[in-house]
């Protein structure tokens, strides 16, 4: 189980974009969970059983923008595993 878990931090740690965030997905065959999430900049999260890990991320934006400025957003992404929080990465949109 730990070359799963090393590998799924490994593999996130790399995650730069939307398109790197997909590809985690499909290579772990995260699915929607279905879980309905109060804040509207939670764009949703995915989850499956990996190896026999309980893996979830959870994507969600922010807007660093302040008064006169403009700033793109950032992505964050959460990686739980086993229910405990393991990593959260960030990149611009």
């Amino acid at each position: 189980m730990n070359n799963v878990i090393e590998g799924l931090k490994a593999d996130f740690a790399r995650i730069d974009s939307n398109a790197g965030l997909h590809e985690f997905a499909r290579k772990y065959a995260l699915i929607d969970d279905g879980v309905k999430h109060a804040s509207p900049q939670v764009y949703g999260s995915q989850a499956a059983v990996v190896g026999g890990v309980a893996v979830r991320i959870t994507h969600r934006w922010y807007d660093p923008s302040g008064p006169f400025q403009n700033l793109p957003d950032v992505a964050k992404v959460a990686l739980d595993l086993d229910g405990v929080r393991w990593s959260e990465i960030a990149y611009d949109e």
